[in-house]
């Protein structure tokens, strides 16, 4: 019979207690509330020598430990994929916000009409008018317009700019390009950009 590790077993004088086995002999340390001993014969009873009996049972915690490694990685995913979720919210709302931005500086261009675009006195004079194709009031809209001379060359620039315009409402305004390049000959005028707040 193979002999006990030392350890806390049953009481082999059959108390309620669990007693001290040393590896050799029992000795004289008792534990209190221990619980009720083991029938006879079972494992960790003493025999009829008053050695404990030993059964070793081998238990396998590969279950556990699967089943934690499994929390682990689902855990995991499930932080990337928020993280995936949150960042392509945040990408499609930027998008969306881009989409509108560039859509106001169309509907700003298409409604712009050049009225006068000349040279005087080696100035660029630009009178635009605009009218507001937006469905609510916008507090500031802005035109930049270039002045081109006949070999394409941007020779100034200007912006014209409207403030607090109501939808549907119709504005004029004047713009100059106080320095044209020198001995440059205005061609043309071209709108080339909308800022709209």
């Amino acid at each position: 019979m193979a002999e006990a590790p030392a350890g806390w077993y049953p009481d082999p004088e059959g108390s309620e207690r669990e007693r001290y086995w040393d590896g050799v002999q029992w000795t004289e340390f008792r534990e209190l509330g221990a619980p009720p001993p083991p029938p006879a014969g079972a494992p960790g009873r003493p025999d009829s020598t008053g050695t404990p009996t030993v059964v070793v049972q081998q238990r396998s915690n590969r279950g556990c430990l699967y089943a934690v490694l499994a929390v682990i990685v689902l855990a995991a995913v499930g932080c990337v994929g928020a993280v995936v979720l949150v960042a392509t919210a945040a990408e499609d709302v930027v998008d969306s916000v881009v989409d509108a931005i560039e859509e106001n500086e169309r509907l700003a261009i298409e409604n712009t009409t050049l009225l006068r675009c000349e040279q005087v006195a080696g100035r660029g004079e630009v009178s635009v008018e605009f009218t507001s194709p937006f469905e609510e009031e916008k507090g500031f809209v802005s035109i930049q317009i270039h002045f081109v001379d006949s070999d394409e060359i941007v020779i100034g620039s200007t912006t014209v700019v409207f403030e607090n315009l109501e939808p549907d409402q119709t504005a004029r305004s004047d713009g100059t390009a106080f320095d044209l390049a020198d001995g440059s000959a205005l061609e043309r005028c071209e709108i080339v950009d909308a800022t709209v707040l």
